[in-house]
C-alpha cells in the first residue's frame, strides 16, 4: 500500500548543559540575550508559517486523516491513513495515539498523512460499502493489520469500560433497538450484539477475549451502545459489501453456531451471500490471527469523536492503516 508521508519536521533541541534552546543563528536562549544586551541583533527562532515561537513536534504515533469524514459515506476511495504505531513489539510498546504515560492527556500532537494512492494498478482495490433499504452505518477498512492473541496490555481498556458499563455510563441502546424493531425484530428476543455485551457485563462475566481486533471492538461496541461488525476481507467474495434486508431463505453458519437465519433482517452480504448481521458474524469472514486486511462495520452512524477513538485503538493494537471509504 503506498502511503504518502509528509516530511519530518525537526523537534527543538538542547545545547548541552546549556540550558536554553538552540536557535538558528547559533547558540542558545542565554547567549541570544547576551546579544540583546549588547545591542547586538539577533534572529528569532522561528516556528511554522514563519511566526516567532518555539517549533512544534509532532508526536510519532499520532496520526490525523484527511479529506471527506461523512459517517456511513459509501462514496469516495480516496480516505486517509492512519499510520500504525512505529516501534515495540505491540500495544504494549508504546503509548496511545495523543495520550502518553507522562501525564498528557487530552495533548493531541498529531502528524498529518497525505490520502494514500488506492485504486490505482498494482496498489490495493478499495473496499466499497453499499448500503439499501434505507440503511445508514460507518464503514471503516483495515490494512496491514497485526491480529494476534488477546493482550495483557489492553486489560486497562477492557477494565474502564467494564466499570463504566457497570456504573451505566454508556451509551443509550435504543437507537439500536428501534433498528430491529424497524425490521420486525424483538430485540428482547434477539439482542443486538451491543446489548448482549452490556447485560453480559451487568452479570459480572465480563467481556469475552477473542484477539486484539476483536476485543477492541468488543469494547467500543459495548461503550457507544452500537452493533460492531468485523469481516476478513481475503475471505470476502468480490470487492463490495452490502448491507440490506436479508432475502428469503438467506442465512449463514454463525461462529460457534449451526446457522444464523438473516431473514427480512439487517445483514452484511458480499457476492456469495449474507456474512453477519448486528447480532453475530459468520464463521466464513470471522477474524483470526491470520487476519491482515478487514472491513469494520458500525450498524448506527457516528460522530467523528467515536470516529477517531476507534482508528486510536485499532493503530495502537491491531497495528494497521485505517481507511474510511
Amino acid at each position: 500500500m503506498a502511503v504518502v508521508r509528509p516530511p519530518q519536521r525537526r523537534a527543538d533541541r538542547r545545547a548541552p548543559g546549556a540550558g536554553g534552546r538552540r536557535h538558528p543563528a547559533g547558540g542558545t536562549d542565554r547567549d541570544q540575550r547576551r546579544g540583546r544586551a549588547a545591542g547586538q541583533r539577533v534572529r528569532p527562532d522561528r516556528g511554522h508559517g514563519g511566526r516567532p515561537g518555539r517549533a512544534r513536534s509532532h508526536h510519532p504515533r499520532a496520526a490525523r486523516r484527511l479529506g471527506d469524514r461523512r459517517p456511513g459515506s459509501a462514496a469516495g476511495c480516496a480516505g486517509g491513513l492512519l499510520r500504525r504505531p512505529p516501534g515495540g513489539d505491540g500495544a504494549g510498546g508504546g503509548r496511545a495515539a495523543g495520550r502518553g504515560r507522562d501525564g498528557g492527556r487530552g495533548r493531541r500532537l498529531r502528524r498529518r498523512l497525505l490520502p494514500a494512492l488506492l485504486g490505482r494498478p498494482g496498489v490495493i482495490v478499495p473496499l466499497t460499502v453499499r448500503c439499501e433499504d434505507g440503511l445508514e452505518v460507518t464503514a471503516i477498512e483495515l490494512r496491514e493489520l497485526e491480529v494476534r492473541p488477546p493482550l495483557p496490555d489492553f486489560d486497562a481498556e477492557l477494565l474502564a469500560a467494564e466499570r463504566a458499563a457497570a456504573a451505566g455510563l454508556v451509551a443509550d441502546p435504543a437507537p439500536t433497538r428501534a433498528l430491529f424493531r424497524r425490521f420486525g425484530v424483538d430485540p428482547t428476543k434477539v439482542r443486538p450484539s451491543n446489548e448482549a455485551l452490556l447485560r453480559r457485563v451487568k452479570r459480572g462475566e465480563g467481556l469475552p477475549r477473542i484477539n486484539s481486533l476483536v476485543d477492541v471492538g468488543n469494547v467500543l461496541s459495548l461503550l457507544l451502545q452500537v452493533p460492531v461488525g468485523l469481516y476478513d476481507l481475503d475471505r470476502l467474495a468480490g470487492p463490495e459489501l452490502v448491507v440490506r434486508r436479508g432475502r428469503a431463505g438467506e442465512g449463514y453458519a454463525g461462529i460457534g453456531k449451526a446457522r444464523v437465519n438473516v431473514e427480512g433482517r439487517v445483514c452484511v452480504a458480499d457476492s456469495d451471500g449474507p456474512c453477519g448481521n448486528p447480532s453475530g458474524d459468520s464463521e466464513r469472514t470471522q477474524i483470526t490471527t491470520a487476519t491482515m486486511s478487514a472491513a469494520w462495520i458500525y450498524f448506527l452512524p457516528i460522530d467523528e469523536t467515536a470516529l477517531e477513538r476507534t482508528a486510536e485503538l485499532v493503530a495502537q493494537y491491531g497495528r494497521g492503516l485505517v481507511r474510511v471509504p
